[in-house]
């Protein structure tokens, strides 16, 4: 019972990104090395944000960039309104329970000390598993304020970009950003660009949410993001042995996501020689998606002679990739 737990936890991870409707490719294979070695960075400075088609009847904001507040970037002593969210208690949970009350109660027409005490709390705080999640609820509440908070986005975006602050909390920042791009009273060129910037930070998890947000995004609101580069940047994220594991695994689910069937022999490399099991994981689900019939009897050889925490993983990629080319499983 304990590993069907397990196995369905990190199915439900790798699976639950993938409720889109897939978009028809090429099916010829490609030589992927062109594109991987080509840097991120260049792939990336090769597109020009400006000339993605603007947003149609929504005027984009011109407002000044708002400095952080010295009370949030000295980080020498917490302001009163939050020195309650560091108060020391008995154990993480009891600490988690009195921090979740705390947020909840907050107002919604918080004033900006308010405000510039609970930025404090976001970058200055520990990055604990229980504490993570307080920080999704601050962003959450400051959200939902009645009035918009000018500063937020230049915020948000400049701790993003800050590589001293943890990379955890940076790539729930990028996830907030993503929602935060839905809106009307954003300036989204300004989010694009710190998304695209997003995908070069390749020692956190901001470069892999950056990806997830840019490609998501992009089904929403095909007119303002450049899909070539976008499908350039999964690729090489993908194949980049050296990049953060919680990101390539991101990339790799990507690939079978938006369909890149050019990178079908980097995700089987991936799903032969892996040593992280999520990421081997994540290789064979995302076969289903852009594999040939030749994988299936690679597929079936799992099922045969490896660990039974890839066994649901390689049956639903083998029953994908049958139904995608009319084939008759055996």
């Amino acid at each position: 019972m304990k590993k069907l737990i397990i196995i369905s936890a990190i199915l439900a991870t790798i699976g639950g990104y993938w409720g889109f409707n897939q978009k028809t490719t090429s099916t010829q294979n490609s030589d992927l090395e062109p594109l991987v070695s080509e840097s991120l960075s260049e792939v990336v400075k090769s597109s020009t944000v400006g000339d993605v088609v603007p947003q149609k009847n929504v005027a984009s904001p011109s407002h000044e960039k708002v400095a952080l507040s010295p009370v949030v970037a000295k980080g020498e002593h917490a302001p009163e309104f939050v020195r309650e969210l560091f108060a020391k208690q008995t154990s993480a949970k009891a600490i988690y329970k009195k921090q979740k009350t705390f947020v909840f109660d907050l107002a919604t027409d918080l004033t900006e000390d308010e405000r510039d005490a609970l930025y404090y709390f976001l970058i200055h705080a520990d990055n604990e598993r229980y504490t993570l999640h307080v920080k999704d609820e601050v962003l959450i509440k400051l959200e939902g304020q009645k009035q918009w908070p000018p500063e937020y986005i230049d915020t948000l975006i400049s701790f993003i970009n800050d590589t001293t602050i943890g990379g955890d909390l940076r790539g729930y920042l990028m996830q907030h950003l993503r929602s935060a791009y839905s809106r009307d009273d954003v300036d989204k060129m300004q989010i694009r660009t710190a998304m695209y910037d997003g995908l070069e930070d390749l020692d956190s998890d901001v470069s892999g949410t950056a990806a997830l947000a840019v490609v998501n995004l992009q089904i929403e609101f095909p007119d303002h993001f450049d899909s070539q580069l976008i499908e350039q940047a999964v690729v090489a994220l993908a194949a980049d042995e050296s990049l953060h594991i919680p990101s390539r695994i991101t990339a790799v689910q990507l690939c079978g996501k938006i369909n890149l069937v050019e990178t079908a022999d980097c995700i089987r490399n991936i799903m032969n020689t892996a040593e992280d099991m999520t990421l081997r994981l994540a290789a064979v689900s995302s076969l289903g998606q852009i594999g040939s019939e030749y994988d299936i009897e690679v597929l079936e050889t799992i099922l045969e002679n490896e660990s039974k925490l890839y066994h649901l993983a390689a049956q639903n990629s083998i029953n994908t990739i049958s139904e995608r080319l009319g084939l008759t499983i055996q």
